[in-house]
């Protein structure tokens, strides 16, 4: 719902990346704005094996904010999972990079507030799989500043229901906790 992510090459050196653009049904425009320039900012501090890498962030012309991350070729753990159950040493080894990914994301500072199955690419490398968790465009702060304009409306919950902790349904605060319950219910 927050934007659409192509596969884009670049002109001059041709090397690939993941381009997403602002798109779908968001509440204004610029709600839709600042939550995509946060997650930018959220994303561009966070340099881990376990979580997508931005490279680049910018305006068209046109005035849409996009961001320019690394191409991860692989499928998601959802597709994964829709084949059937996983084998337990493979589910560990995934669940325990998420979990460090999910480590990086809170000490910088940051929730990230939907992840589930389909935030997470699994990528196939000489070394063996790596997990990655992609898609930071629900991302909040651990500690919100009291003076910054909230993005969510009260009463209106963002995520994925099946994959968010009970208390996010009635509070507009989330924790670590919440996305650690993510990641437990990804396990189950």
């Amino acid at each position: 719902a927050m934007g659409t992510v192509y596969r884009a090459r670049h002109q001059l050196i041709g090397r690939e990346y993941a381009l997403k653009l602002i798109g779908g049904p968001v509440a204004s425009s610029d709600v839709r704005n600042r939550r995509f320039l946060r997650e930018a900012q959220a994303t561009a501090q966070l340099e881990h094996p376990h979580v997508v890498r931005l490279v680049y962030s910018g305006v068209t012309m046109a005035g849409e904010p996009y961001l320019v991350m690394e191409l991860l070729e692989g499928p998601s753990l959802a597709a994964e999972v829709a084949k059937g159950p996983l084998e337990p040493r493979r589910a560990a080894r995934i669940v325990q990079q998420l979990a460090q990914g999910l480590a990086a994301i809170h000490a910088r500072g940051f929730v990230h507030r939907d992840l589930k199955p389909s935030n997470v690419i699994l990528v196939p490398t000489p070394r063996g799989e790596v997990a990655k968790i992609l898609d930071l465009g629900l991302v909040g702060a651990l500690e919100p500043d009291p003076s910054e304009v909230r993005l969510t409306q009260h009463g209106h919950v963002m995520g994925t229901p099946l994959y968010m902790a009970p208390e996010t349904f009635t509070t507009q605060s989330f924790r670590a906790q919440a996305d650690l319950y993510s990641l437990g219910v990804i396990l189950a």
